[in-house]
């Protein structure tokens, strides 16, 4: 009989409500000041950067508009690595494109395919879930923390994460060399994953807007069922 946890029913709605709150994203496009970030747009905040594929449609749908320039090789670019003139033209060429009904439907698509994705990265590592996690694995609430991670972390290397669920202490090196072991004690929980998070390079260097995530994504569950 199978026991491993399943994908929640309501995974793609929460989550849906839960990065809107981490990310804040507004309609159209934003700049970060992060250097590892390119311009990101809608209420997810997707990545053009680090996003081919999405970077690919939107320049497709930009040649259909007719607006000239290498749209693509501008929206390839780290905002850290664009002149003041290419940041502002890349905000108003986001802007436009998603004022257009069709530029619209197109982010829509893209931002429910996105959910989807994760979605199922988010079972594949269920299945790899120790019993000691599987309380975490099986909630919704655990689920959409998985979730929130994978979207900001990406979906293409999960070795450490499916190894920490898995209940083997994984291994961070330091900024001086040193080595942390993060691994969680008894059963998992929000807390002990949330450790896990803190240990990623990203949330030692950035504790302040880790924490701020954290807490933005608490206040958007406020409002789910109680028994997630």
């Amino acid at each position: 009989m199978d026991t491993k946890p399943r994908l929640h029913p309501l995974f793609v709605r929460w989550l849906d409500r839960a990065l809107i709150a981490a990310e804040g994203g507004p309609a159209g496009a934003a700049l970060p000041l992060n250097a590892a970030s390119g311009v990101s747009l809608g209420r997810f905040q997707l990545d053009l950067a680090q996003q081919s594929a999405l970077r690919g449609a939107l320049a497709k749908f930009a040649r259909s508009c007719l607006i000239p320039g290498d749209v693509e090789g501008l929206f390839a670019k780290r905002v850290a690595a664009m002149t003041p003139s290419e940041r502002e033209r890349a905000r108003k060429l986001v802007d436009g494109l998603l004022a257009r009904p069709a530029g619209a439907a197109w982010l829509a698509r893209f931002e429910r395919a996105m959910l989807v994705h994760v979605g199922l990265c988010v079972r594949r590592l269920l299945a790899k879930a120790a019993p000691a996690a599987a309380p975490f694995a099986s909630s919704l609430r655990g689920q959409v923390e998985l979730g929130c991670h994978l979207h900001q972390f990406g979906t293409g290397r999960t070795e450490r994460l499916a190894t920490f669920l898995a209940g083997a202490p994984v291994i961070f090196e330091l900024a001086d060399g040193t080595m942390r072991q993060v691994g969680f004690r008894g059963a998992l929980d929000v807390a002990q994953f949330r450790e896990f998070r803190r240990a990623t390079r990203w949330g030692r260097e950035n504790p302040r807007a880790n924490e701020s995530r954290h807490a933005r994504i608490d206040y958007a569950l406020r409002a789910a069922p109680a028994w997630i």
